[in-house]
């Protein structure tokens, strides 16, 4: 199956964003962990290196688990987009919400 230009370049800008939103999280638990908790740098490098490898042998089993959900509105696992997509989105607002406080400071 061949792909045209502009269906690379949205699945390309997809994984951008994918992607940004896991840099944003980890820089976040990073900073937490090591300067507010202080965990050092190699022991918090090793447990985000595990938890990537967890994902690794997780991933295939969970996809496998959702192979034959279908929405037709949503297409492929409709049904985990659903699910998981509001309290992600969430969970994510909320995150940095504390972080940075939504109030504008007067100086």
């Amino acid at each position: 199956m061949r792909l045209s230009f502009k269906e690379k370049a949205a699945y390309g800008l997809g994984a951008v964003g994918k992607d940004m939103v896991y840099m944003l999280s980890a820089s976040y638990i990073l900073y937490y962990y090591q300067d507010l908790l202080g965990i050092k740098g190699t022991v918090m490098g090793a447990i985000m290196m595990a938890a990537r490898v967890f994902d690794a042998f997780n991933d295939p089993i969970m996809e496998g688990g959702m192979g034959g959900t279908y929405i037709k509105t949503l297409g492929q696992c409709g049904e985990a987009k659903l699910t998981i997509a509001l309290p992600e989105e969430y969970s994510f607002q909320e995150i940095w919400k504390q972080e940075i406080g939504f109030v504008v400071s007067k100086h």
